[in-house]
């Protein structure tokens, strides 16, 4: 952990700071905050851009699954618009 933190540091001190500029303590203290926070945004936006590829990729599949499992059951079935009444869409079976 330290050496992590040691590495933002060095990163923060490189990215801001010129060739012999003199920096205070707070200034280095507020580059090193704000260097840090940029790493963890991205590493956030990373994660939830992760987890929403795999939501999509979840539905997709079960999206898949129902859609099989109705057009191939033997069974019959249809879908009807609850308001209108008319059929929306019926399996092989039904036909």
């Amino acid at each position: 952990m330290k050496s992590f933190l040691l590495l933002i540091l060095v990163f923060s001190l490189s990215l801001f700071a010129k060739d012999t500029i003199e920096l205070s303590h707070s200034d280095v203290y507020k580059i090193f905050l704000m260097t840090a926070l940029l790493i963890l945004s991205f590493f956030i936006i990373f994660i939830l851009y992760i987890k929403t590829n795999k939501l999509k990729n979840n539905l997709d599949l079960l999206t898949d699954r129902f859609e099989n499992m109705f057009k191939k059951h033997d069974a019959i079935m249809l879908l009807i618009d609850p308001k209108s009444g008319k059929i929306i869409d019926a399996n092989k079976s039904a036909l």
